[in-house]
C-alpha cells in the first residue's frame, strides 16, 4: 500500500536529482580549478605587527646609536638623546625604550609603517610637516635615517624586494620632512 505511493513521490525526485547533476558539472564557475593565493600586502610578508615591531626597534636603537656617537644625523635628534641619557642615569637599569618620548615614537612609528606597508594600524599621530616643524633637518640627515632604517632591515631579515618597497613607499615624506 505505501509501496506504490512512495515509489510515485520518490521516482520525481530521483530523476530531477539525476537530471541536475549533468548541469551542475556543465556551468562555467571553475569550482574544480585551484584558485590562485591572493599575493600578501607587505605588512604580511613583514611579519604583520611583530615584524613590523622588530624592524621599527631596530630602527631606533639605530638611531640612537648613530646619533649619539657620530654627527650624522646632526641636531635632530640631540634633544632626544639628552632625555634619554638623563633618564637612563637617573634611573640605573632603564632603557631608551623606557623613556616615554621613545615609546611615542616607536607606537608612531610602528602604525606608520604598518599602515603604509597595507596593514590594519592606522598612524595617529601628526602629519609630517607639523610633526617636523622646527626641526631643521637636511637632505643628508633624512639619508641618514634611510640609512639606518635600511640597516634595521637587514637586521631583521626583511627580504631585499620588500626592503625596497617599503623604502619606496616612505621616500615620498621626504618632502614634508626636510627643511622644516
Amino acid at each position: 500500500m505505501f509501496k506504490p505511493l512512495l515509489n510515485r513521490l520518490l521516482l520525481p525526485a530521483v530523476l530531477l536529482g539525476a537530471l541536475a547533476l549533468p548541469l551542475a558539472s556543465c556551468d562555467d564557475d571553475d569550482d574544480d580549478k585551484v584558485q590562485p593565493t591572493p599575493e600578501k600586502t607587505l605588512y604580511e610578508r613583514l611579519g604583520g605587527y611583530t615584524g613590523v615591531k622588530s624592524v621599527v626597534d631596530k630602527f631606533l636603537v639605530n638611531v640612537v646609536t648613530t646619533a649619539s656617537t657620530s654627527s650624522r644625523l646632526g641636531n635632530s635628534f640631540q634633544s632626544l638623546i639628552n632625555e634619554i641619557n638623563t633618564s637612563t642615569t637617573a634611573m640605573p637599569g632603564t632603557t631608551a625604550f623606557d623613556v616615554p618620548r621613545v615609546r611615542l615614537l616607536q607606537h608612531n612609528l610602528i602604525d606608520q609603517i604598518g599602515e603604509a606597508a597595507g596593514g590594519p594600524l592606522k598612524y595617529k599621530g601628526k602629519d609630517m610637516g607639523p610633526a617636523h616643524a622646527g626641526m631643521n633637518i637636511t637632505n643628508a640627515e633624512f639619508d641618514a635615517l634611510v640609512a639606518e632604517l635600511s640597516k634595521a632591515c637587514d637586521s631583521a631579515r626583511v627580504a631585499p624586494a620588500d626592503k625596497a618597497t617599503l623604502l619606496g613607499v616612505l621616500a615620498p615624506m621626504r618632502s614634508s620632512i626636510v627643511g622644516r
